[in-house]
C-alpha cells in the first residue's frame, strides 16, 4: 500500500499538480506513547519530511491536536505548515500565526479542568493535558469504571459551564476545545492556501482525523493509519507508523 499511495502522489508531481501532504503527529508520524510529553520524532523521519517538502509543488502540513508551537518544536523543520489544537492555531510556512480562539478561552478551560478534577480526582490514574484553549483528558491504562466516570464528568462540566465547547471522544483521550473547530476546518483552510487545482493527501490514526477525511474532495486521498480495519471515511489504510515512513520515503524520491 505505501508504494501504491506514493505512485499516486508521484503521478501528480510529474503532471505539475500541486500536492499538500497533510499528516497527524501522534500515532501517524510517531508511535503513541502513554505520556505525550515523551513523544519524539527521529532524525530519519525529519529527513524524510524535508526531502518530500523539497520536491517542487509539494507542501507538507502537520495537523495535530497539540499546541502549534509544541509540534513545531518537536519537528524543527522550516518551510512546513502547521496546524495545532485541531485547527484553532494555524501557520502556513513562515506567515504570521492565525488563531480561532479568544483570550478568555483559556480561563474557561481552566474552570472546566477544576470542575472535572473535583468530580474525578487525578489520583484515579487519568492524566491531564492543559493546552490553553483546549484540554486533553487521557484515560489510557485506567479501568473501564474510571474511563466511564471521567467521560460523564467531562460531559457534565461542558453542559454546566458557559460555552461554546467542542467535545471529541477519542480512543485514548477526551478532547475538549473552547472553540468550534476540528480538523475538517483545518483541511478547508489548507485547500484555500493551495488554490484551485491542488490535491490533498491526509494521513491520520484516530477519531479526530475523521473530520479531516470527511472534508476531503473526491479527488483527494484519505489514509487511515491503523493496525486493523475499522469504519472510516478514508479510502486507504496503512497498518502503522512504519508504513507511513515508507510512504514518505517513496513519495520524496
Amino acid at each position: 500500500m505505501p508504494q501504491r499511495l506514493a505512485n499516486l502522489v508521484n503521478r501528480w508531481k510529474s503532471a505539475g499538480v500541486p500536492v499538500a501532504v497533510c499528516v497527524d503527529f501522534d500515532g501517524t508520524l510517531t508511535p503513541i506513547v502513554r505520556r505525550p510529553i515523551r513523544a519524539r520524532l527521529s532524525p530519519r523521519v525529519c529527513s524524510l519530511l524535508k526531502a518530500l517538502a523539497d520536491c517542487p509543488g509539494v507542501e507538507i502540513a502537520v495537523v495535530s491536536g497539540r499546541r502549534l508551537n509544541d509540534v513545531k518544536r518537536l519537528i524543527g523543520l522550516p518551510r512546513l505548515s502547521y496546524v495545532g489544537l485541531h485547527g484553532a492555531e494555524r501557520q502556513w510556512r513562515d506567515t504570521p500565526l492565525e488563531f480561532e480562539w479568544e483570550k478568555g478561552d483559556s480561563t474557561r478551560v481552566k474552570r472546566l479542568l477544576r470542575r472535572v478534577i473535583d468530580l474525578v480526582p487525578l489520583s484515579q490514574g487519568w492524566r491531564l493535558d492543559d493546552k490553553g484553549a483546549a484540554a486533553g483528558f487521557h484515560h489510557a491504562g485506567t479501568s473501564p469504571r474510571v474511563k466511564e466516570t471521567l467521560r460523564k464528568a467531562v460531559k457534565s462540566a461542558c453542559r454546566s459551564l458557559p460555552g461554546p465547547w467542542r467535545l471529541i471522544d477519542n480512543f485514548r483521550t477526551l478532547e475538549v476545545l473552547a472553540a468550534p473547530v476540528d480538523k475538517g476546518r483545518a483541511i478547508r483552510w489548507i485547500r484555500r492556501r493551495m488554490g484551485r487545482g491542488g490535491r490533498l493527501v491526509y494521513l491520520g490514526d484516530d477519531r479526530t482525523d475523521e473530520h479531516a477525511f470527511a472534508a476531503l474532495s473526491k479527488k483527494d486521498i484519505g489514509v487511515l493509519v491503523a493496525s486493523h480495519a475499522r469504519p472510516t471515511r478514508a479510502q486507504f489504510r496503512l497498518v502503522g507508523v512504519k508504513e507511513v515512513h515508507r510512504f514518505l520515503a517513496l513519495a520524496g524520491r
